[in-house]
């Protein structure tokens, strides 16, 4: 049982309780309240001006008569308005995953129309058009990805995988082989989570499940991925 021993606690029913003296945790149970602000709390976009962060978006499919699109658009998020023409990626491509640092975008796999392993990449804060970056481990489409500052992870992907890839974003090359990642397989779909660190390779770990069994489209890690810029699920 934790204690919790104050010298004065005073404003109770005006101000709220407010704490004088020290206060310690006893008990391996505890918690360390976030300090600083948002710069602070993402060190890896400091001197990035919110005003000038873009969200940029590539290829895809138009309708009703499906035509795979090259095209690359952009907004800049803290304004609102329609988006702009970015320029283009080397073909067109639909169901590529896409991954980026706060300089750098990159994006990887889909199909034009055949799937593909060709990985590309632009400059955030400049216009044009996409650059060859390399290749991965093996050719996919609607693969998940995540990524941190350093380095990006593409995983599974159609046809179905276990692979995971990981590329260093600021450096161009072919992808590396990270591990393997679990996930589902049409037409049995899971509930499993699991987990990776980015900076550590290695094969992804049980997490826990989600409340629902998932569809993904019979594809493992189709297009989900999240981050933290340490570890993803």
């Amino acid at each position: 049982m934790a204690t919790l021993r104050v010298n004065t606690v005073s404003g109770i029913g005006t101000e709220g309780s407010v704490l004088n003296g020290g206060l310690k945790f006893r008990s391996e149970n505890y918690l360390t309240l976030p300090k600083g602000n948002t710069t602070d709390a993402f060190p890896d976009f400091k001197g990035v001006p919110a005003a000038s962060a873009r969200g940029v978006f590539f290829g895809g499919i138009t309708e009703p008569s499906p035509t795979k699109q090259s095209r690359i658009d952009y907004i800049t998020i803290s304004t609102t308005g329609d988006s702009i023409i970015f320029g283009d990626l080397t073909a067109a491509n639909q169901f590529p995953t896409v991954f980026s640092s706060n300089i750098r975008g990159v994006i990887a796999g889909g199909a034009n129309p055949a799937i593909t392993n060709s990985m590309e990449f632009v400059n955030i804060a400049t216009t044009g058009d996409g650059q060859d970056f390399g290749d991965l481990t093996l050719a996919r489409s609607g693969a998940g990805s995540l990524s941190n500052s350093t380095r990006g992870l593409i995983a599974g992907g159609n046809p179905e995988t276990e692979t995971v890839d990981y590329v260093t974003i600021q450096s161009s090359g072919n992808a590396i082989d990270f591990g393997f990642a679990g996930g589902s397989v049409f037409p049995s779909h899971k509930n499993v989570m699991d987990f990776i660190e980015i900076a550590t390779l290695g094969n992804a770990l049980d997490f826990g499940d989600l409340s629902n069994t998932g569809v993904t489209d019979g594809q493992l890690f189709h297009g989900n991925g999240t981050s933290n810029g340490h570890g993803g699920l």
